[in-house]
């Protein structure tokens, strides 16, 4: 019985543990698309990660928090939002993604973010 009780607390705490990790890359990926929504690339800051692997239109490189917001912000500037919504959610442990789209005046853009914990890692613009 002592046994059991131990491997039912283990796995409590799992559950928990795997919870707040999905909570916190759910409100990242939300705070995301708001941001996309709203044009305010200073609220992206929070959750990104120190390194961003950035992948706009085909230009890929890895940057600092600073240079991921400017570039977002003047692929905002250059496609004109009129919608965004992810379209996929998914996570595997720690690891969290989500699959955009992001419709602008001259195209429709496919976006993908990754996350590792609650910090986003990667995001991907490409034109469809």
């Amino acid at each position: 019985m002592k046994k059991f009780v131990i491997v039912l607390a283990l796995i409590a705490g799992v559950v928990v543990v795997g919870s707040s990790v999905g909570f916190a890359q759910t409100e990242a990926i939300n705070k995301f698309a708001q941001s996309m929504q709203n044009g305010d690339t200073k609220n992206l800051l929070d959750n990104l990660g120190n390194s961003v692997e950035m992948n706009i239109e085909g230009n890929r490189q890895t940057v600092n928090k600073a240079q991921s917001e400017s570039l977002i912000k003047a692929f905002i500037s250059k496609h004109r939002l009129t919608k965004f919504e992810f379209v996929h959610k998914g996570s595997s442990g720690t690891a969290g993604y989500a699959i955009g789209k992001y419709t602008a005046e001259d195209g429709n853009y496919r976006v993908v973010v990754k996350l590792s914990g609650q910090l986003i890692e990667k995001i991907d613009f490409t034109k469809e």
